[in-house]
Parts: structure tokens; C-alpha cells; sequence
């Protein structure tokens, strides 16, 4: 992360699961069946360079040129990007149910990547914007480096009686790209000291 505003205060050496201790597999693996996508149908709200969702909202940072929203953005999945863009600079910003510690929402999406056949590079806990996050870092079949960002929030929704507790962010690995994620998790529902995210348009 640019500026070193990423501090890790743990981490899942090997990827050994963090936390897991002596817990079974099955007992890891029932947790990780919380953690689970949001989809929905509703319409995401946009106005002054603020994204609503019926999960939460953030701010788009403000790089110097408009944002766009990608086709198909809805309920509580939110794909963006800078206008022109392309896959490379896509953002996915999606509300996901679960519940527990940091290291709790880490450790499902690590096992729910390792059972999908996603193998897991490495994965940590680290403080961005004032607060911890689960981060996990992955290369595509095509070679890219990616990471998703599990950021925990006070859960104003539910789906299927199950609070959508946790923000994933999805982005390539970069400095560019690290540099918007820290203002986008800066600008998240339970931020403690938010950064200067601009009112990117």
C-alpha cells in the first residue's frame, strides 16, 4: 500500500489457516458457508461521487477522471471502473453475510477458495484506514496478481435472515490500484479515520 498505510499484524504463514488452532476441518468449513455473496436486484444509488447499495455506500476517490459504473451493477455487488478503463483497472466492491473475528471472515475465504480449486498465495490481517482488514492475495490462470480486501462493517441489511456484515473488495495488485482500495475502505460504514477520498465523479 502506498504510503505505508498497511500494517500487518498477522498473517497465515504457508497459508496455514489463521486462528484455526486445533479446530477440524468440517468445523472451519461450516463457518465458511456464511460467508456468502449478495446478490440482489435493486438499483445502485449514485450521487456526487457517492455509491449506495441497500449494504452499504462508499466514495468513489477522486484520480483525476470520472468513474463509471459497470453494466449489470446491482443490489449489493458493484463493479466500477475509471471511464475508458478496462478490465485491468475494474474495482468489485460487494457485500458479502458472515459473521465472527477478522481472522474468522479470512479463514472462510480461504477455505472457500481452496475448495472452488482458487489456490491461495497468502493471506494476512492488516490495519488500512484506522482498521483491520482480511487481505488475500491470488494469481489468475492468466497470470495475474489479484487480491480481495474482506472488510467487516455494522450490518444494515441481512439476506436470508444472515447480516451482510463484511464488504469484499476485488482489484489487481498495484500501487495505483492499493492506493484506491485504502480510500475506498477509508470511506466504508465503521471507518474510524477516514482519508481524504475527494468526490471522484
Amino acid at each position: 500500500m502506498a504510503g505505508g498505510a498497511v500494517i500487518v499484524v498477522g498473517a497465515l504463514a504457508g497459508v496455514s489457516l489463521v486462528g484455526a488452532g486445533d479446530q477440524s476441518s468440517s468445523a472451519i468449513a461450516e463457518r465458511a458457508s456464511r460467508l456468502a455473496a449478495v446478490n440482489g436486484d435493486e438499483q445502485v444509488g449514485y450521487d456526487d461521487g457517492v455509491v449506495s447499495t441497500p449494504c452499504f455506500s462508499f466514495t468513489q476517490p477522486d484520480i483525476g477522471t470520472p468513474w463509471m459504473l459497470v453494466a449489470g451493477t446491482r443490489g449489493c455487488a458493484v463493479a466500477l471502473m475509471p471511464r475508458g478503463g478496462d478490465m485491468l483497472t475494474e474495482f468489485h466492491v460487494r457485500g458479502r453475510t458472515g459473521s465472527g473475528t477478522v481472522e474468522d471472515v479470512l479463514n472462510d475465504a480461504v477455505v472457500r477458495a481452496r475448495d472452488a480449486g482458487e489456490p491461495v498465495e497468502r493471506a494476512e490481517v492488516v490495519v488500512i484506514a484506522g482498521r483491520d482488514v482480511g487481505v488475500m492475495f491470488q494469481t489468475t490462470r492468466d497470470g495475474l496478481r489479484v487480491a480481495t480486501y474482506l472488510v467487516p462493517i455494522p450490518a444494515v441489511a441481512s439476506r436470508d435472515g444472515a447480516p451482510v456484515a463484511v464488504v469484499d473488495i476485488g482489484a489487481l495488485i498495484s500501487p495505483w490500484h492499493d492506493d484506491v482500495v485504502t480510500r475506498i475502505i477509508g470511506s466504508l460504514p465503521g471507518a474510524r479515520e477516514a482519508p481524504d477520498v475527494g468526490g471522484g465523479s
